[in-house]
């Protein structure tokens, strides 16, 4: 068989695009197995093709040359449109992503998708569906959403987030200072209140600092930096200096398809996490898990009286992560996935 031609494509320039699409066709890449091309988040533009001989110029250059279009889910009519006639154009295969359980928005208030699903006008609950039967392909990122999108799609594969060691070889910075960090979306903001007054209590009793590389709001804050473009992040993350990661996740429908990756990005850096003990960081062994508040104060407290226990959190967390969650192995098993498209 010919060595596949991959066009990565997204209409959105961020972690989802970066770790779900590039970061496992990257691999692939390296590992000489395809052939791959991704244009800069070509996607967020797609609003702007009225103009037929545009979106001719495009088509040319891009689907006539990929056997595959590997794109995240459209969420609005242009992008829909955009890829179904690319991969009609093209005779592509289509493959796409699911990193969320976006169907569950209309029970998550907290979610920056909700207001954009519960409005009628806009449909995106439709064109999503509607893009998912039409895929060759469905990948998701956790058991949880392949067993409630089968029916949708019976094709779909799990292909779990991994990190890309490369990416985050960056310099990270270790204060003199104990600090606890939280990194993550503006979709959170209900989960950090699970634990705020519990890191308020402790601040009382001991002296650290706090900081946040997220768009939340809290009145605890020693430093925060809301965005970072996904080219930065690691960079971002590392100088932001956390000695103690944590990871609160509400137990709700929206967050049981969630996955690892919080714990995964504070284990490329060596960083010990305290973690929601629910659905998307069960099964992991070097983490410390909490579910009430007093749970949270005390695994905290542990972790603050004692660097060796943080120490060594971080360095068996980091084992694991290589050991359980490779990218080379996932990308494989995606690349075996799209292949059999072709038998």
């Amino acid at each position: 068989m010919k060595k596949l031609k991959i066009l990565v494509l997204s209409d959105q320039d961020s972690g989802v695009f970066f770790y779900r699409l590039l970061q496992p066709a990257n691999s692939l890449a390296k590992q000489k197995k395809i052939i791959l091309h991704h244009p800069p988040f070509f996607g967020q533009n797609a609003s702007h093709l009225t103009n037929y001989l545009e979106f001719s110029d495009y088509y040319k250059l891009e689907c006539k040359w990929a056997d595959v279009i590997f794109t995240t889910t459209p969420q609005n009519r242009e992008y829909l449109a955009l890829i179904l006639a690319m991969r009609d154009i093209g005779k592509c295969k289509l493959v796409i992503d699911i990193d969320d359980d976006l169907l569950a928005t209309a029970t998550e208030p907290n979610s920056p998708a909700y207001k954009a699903y519960q409005d009628k006008n806009s449909r995106f609950a439709e064109y999503a569906q509607l893009a998912w039967r039409e895929a060759d392909l469905l990948t998701v990122s956790t058991e949880y959403i392949k067993k409630k999108y089968n029916s949708i799609n019976p094709n779909i594969v799990v292909i779990k987030n991994c990190i890309d060691e490369e990416f985050f070889k960056q310099e990270y910075y270790k204060p003199d200072d104990i600090t606890i960090g939280f990194a993550g979306s503006g979709s959170h903001q209900k989960d950090w209140e699970m634990i705020d007054p519990q890191i308020k209590k402790l601040k009382e009793k001991y002296k650290f600092k706090v900081k946040m590389l997220a768009p939340l709001n809290s009145d605890i804050l020693d430093g925060q930096i809301k965005w970072a473009e996904m080219l930065q992040y690691p960079r971002a993350l590392g100088e932001m200096g956390f000695t103690i990661g944590v990871a609160p996740c509400k137990d709700s429908l929206m967050n049981r398809a969630k996955s690892n990756l919080r714990w995964l990005e504070y284990t490329a850096f060596g960083i010990p996490c305290v973690a929601s003990d629910v659905v998307p960081f069960r099964g992991i062994e070097n983490v410390l898990y909490a579910t009430e508040p007093e749970d949270w104060y005390n695994q905290l407290e542990k972790l603050i009286k004692d660097e060796n226990l943080r120490t060594d959190l971080g360095k068996n967390a980091k084992i694991e992560m290589k050991t359980n969650f490779v990218l080379s192995q996932e990308s494989v098993k995606l690349y075996e996935r799209i292949k059999s498209l072709y038998i």
